[in-house]
């Protein structure tokens, strides 16, 4: 990507510093532009509408605009960056990269970072430009510079990649395709120049990043390129915001706009897999082609407000401010420090102290480079939260417990004392319950409102603040990452991303891009900035990320017999059914109690001694504690139980045959190939436990 991975500039789009120079991991949100080098003018052309400059810039500024404020509002003072990513050739690249440059000047509130992604080295690239004053200016003024590497066929054949020869042309559309690729898998959302006609080019046209960035990785199915991650599963992909700008030739001319889409603006349209689904598997380019694109499907407000769009970006958003917030405690700081210091199977984590988070790579261990450094923070501190948000769960369950027998305890404390007072009166509960109570400033039915309003604001604030999904979906991308680390690790460049499946695991879709909003600034792993060799990385990562992972799921396992012994034994005490009986009835009773007279007159026309009566509530409310208690505890035990026989045996074998691997010839690529079978059944384990909530049997996706 960058010229070194020892080039630690990106860090600055990865981490927010704060006034005490901590560096808090956070995650950028990722546009990026694809889209022709022309198009048409006003009245260029009879039959094709046209548009300056100024037009498209200010429509591009209109969408971007929306979507860079509502990051800025989902990060809170986590200032995260909003990037985009663009390849700065002539046309529809450059005139984005301006439009974002002058909202930049204007708005330097949104902390819009322009980056530039050049299809191949610089000084090949340039020679592809015709305005080369324009590049340069452009060049200067974006913030990160990244470029492609060439293609294996292209390497050692630079000088056949110019002229107007098909072979040329070939080589040139190489490394566009690469480029088309990097942009539509590295962003959360792509903007397309686009005139909406689909492309007759194989590779490297606008339609084939639109593609991609739709149906994800392509195969060839009788000699045909169709795009898909295999036959019949697909790569998470992502919302295209295209902006209709035709273009002059005969495709345009031949295949008109709809009669009823006012051309008088640039109209905008968001394209998903749905819409596209008939169009682009058509071959034919005829008046059908277009249909889509018309009044009706036209977005009438910024597409920052679309679902698919706002929903991911408020979430790692979110993720963004949590991280900010706990950074101001020293307390956690320290424990992300001894995490990282556990990832690397290190007993002192003193030597960090001053290390970790403050952008010093100056000084890394011998299993790291720049990257897995930035990985390890990344890591430790999600890990932390995800923590916290099932502390925080916990302990809010124990308030809401704690607050209502309580309260609950006064109220029938005072119910009953008062209630034996006035017996022989046959004074109605209602009226006397209704006054206060000299001993106490409250009256019984002030009491009732506070235990109400108190547990149904607890409620509120569990459900509100999502903490249970919060912890579980911020494991999953703990996971993910800690995967990614070991990768990187072992010298692979596979990201953890490619593997998730937006059809299968939607919630997941967040995970994904957080990850792949990191990986446009990580370099591949180089081996000459890791101190420690190859083979010693590749233990190292078996031993951490393989053996002692079997070994912690093989306790888990056991834990989980027992647990499960317990469950059957008391299966009776658990059963769901007399838990919802026992509870709506405890509800009911405490919020009806001090208002019914028909209470009073059950509880005391038995002719009974009042000590006896009391001891016998006192006696009820303790079991009634208990039972609730205990089953609160077998709620804990159960969040804990898993079933991990399924992924036991993936570490079994995969153990097995990692022993087994040195008789093979090719051993590292072996070792490297488990590695990856395993990191990728490992994700599925955990997204399957995140979607189940620990409440249903876990079985990996096969």
């Amino acid at each position: 990507m960058s010229t070194t991975t020892a080039d630690i500039s990106c860090t600055d789009f990865l981490y927010h510093f704060t006034k005490n120079n901590n560096g808090v991991p956070v995650y950028p949100y990722v546009a990026a532009v694809t889209g022709h080098r022309s198009f048409a003018k006003p009245g260029e052309v009879e039959g094709i509408p046209g548009f300056t400059e100024e037009d498209i810039k200010e429509t591009f500024k209109s969408q971007l605009r929306p979507m860079a404020k509502l990051w800025r509002k989902s990060c809170g003072k986590a200032n995260a960056p909003f990037v985009l990513l663009t390849g700065l050739a002539d046309g529809a690249d450059q005139i984005a990269a301006e439009a974002a440059i002058e909202l930049v000047e204007h708005e330097p509130e949104l902390n819009i970072k322009v980056v530039a992604v050049l299809p191949m080295p610089e000084h090949l690239f340039i020679n592809t430009i015709k305005n080369k004053t324009k590049y340069n200016d452009l060049i200067e003024k974006v913030s990160f510079k990244i470029a492609l590497s060439l293609t294996k066929d292209n390497i050692g054949h630079e000088s056949e990649m110019w002229g107007d020869s098909e072979e040329a042309e070939r080589r040139r559309q190489d490394q566009y395709a690469g480029l088309g690729h990097f942009l539509a898998v590295h962003s959360h959302v792509l903007f397309a120049f686009w005139d909406g006609i689909p492309s007759t080019q194989i590779k490297g046209g606008v339609a084939d990043s639109i593609k991609f960035k739709i149906y994800g990785e392509p195969f060839f199915f009788d000699g045909e390129q169709v795009y898909s991650g295999d036959c019949l599963t697909v790569n998470s992909v992502g919302p295209v915001v295209h902006l209709l700008i035709p273009r002059i030739n005969d495709n345009n001319l031949a295949c008109p706009l709809n009669s009823d889409l006012d051309m008088s603006s640039i109209p905008v349209f968001l394209l998903t897999r749905n819409t596209l689904r008939n169009m682009f598997f058509d071959p034919r380019i005829d008046s059908k082609s277009r249909l889509i694109l018309n009044s009706e499907n036209r977005c009438k407000m910024p597409v920052a407000q679309n679902p698919e769009i706002k929903s991911t970006m408020e979430k790692i958003g979110r993720l963004n401010k949590v991280s900010f917030i706990r950074f101001k405690n020293e307390t956690f700081i320290r424990e992300c420090t001894q995490l990282y210091s556990w990832l690397y199977g290190l007993s002192d984590c003193s030597d960090f102290d001053k290390k970790l988070f403050q952008n010093n790579f100056e000084d890394l261990n011998d299993f790291e480079d720049c990257g897995a450094r930035i990985l390890a923070e990344h890591y430790a501190v999600i890990y932390r939260i995800s923590i916290r948000c099932q502390r925080m769960k916990r302990m809010m369950v124990r308030y809401y417990l704690w607050l209502y027998f309580m309260l609950s305890g006064i109220l029938y404390f005072l119910m009953f004392l008062k209630s034996f007072s006035r017996a022989s009166t046959n004074e109605s509960l209602f009226h006397f319950t209704s006054q206060p109570v000299s001993f106490f400033p409250f009256s019984l039915f002030s009491i009732s409102l506070i235990l109400l309003v108190s547990v149904v604001f607890i409620l509120y604030y569990i459900s509100n603040h999502k903490i249970n999904s919060s912890y579980l979906q911020f494991r999953a991308l703990a996971e993910a990452l800690r995967i990614q680390f070991f990768w990187r690790v072992a010298g692979m460049r596979d990201c953890v991303s490619s593997y998730y499946r937006s059809h299968q695991i939607p919630e997941t879709e967040w995970i994904r891009a957080a990850i792949y909003g990191l990986d446009v600034f990580l370099d591949p792993p180089i081996e000459k900035y890791f101190k420690a060799p190859l083979d010693d990385r590749i233990q190292f990562t078996i031993k951490n990320l393989v053996l002692e992972q079997r070994e912690y799921f093989l306790y888990k396992e056991k834990y989980n017999q027992k647990m499960n012994k317990q469950t059957r034994d008391n299966s009776y005490i658990f059963n769901p059914f007399i838990q919802r009986i026992i509870s709506i009835g405890l509800v009911i009773l405490t919020m009806a109690l001090p208002f019914q007279e028909f209470f009073n007159k059950i509880l005391f026309s038995i002719k009974s001694n009042q000590y006896l009566t009391i001891l016998g509530i006192i006696a009820v409310s303790l079991a009634i504690f208990f039972f609730i208690w205990i089953a609160y505890r077998h709620s804990l035990n159960t969040e804990k139980k898993t079933r991990f026989e399924h992924i036991i045996f993936l570490y079994d074998q995969a153990a097995y045959l990692l022993n087994r691997s040195i008789y093979y010839q090719d051993y590292r690529e072996v070792e490297r190939r488990i590695l990856r079978e395993l990191g990728m059944e490992t994700i599925s384990f955990v997204n399957n436990w995140m979607l189940t909530n620990d409440n249903q049997d876990l079985n990996l996706t096969r």
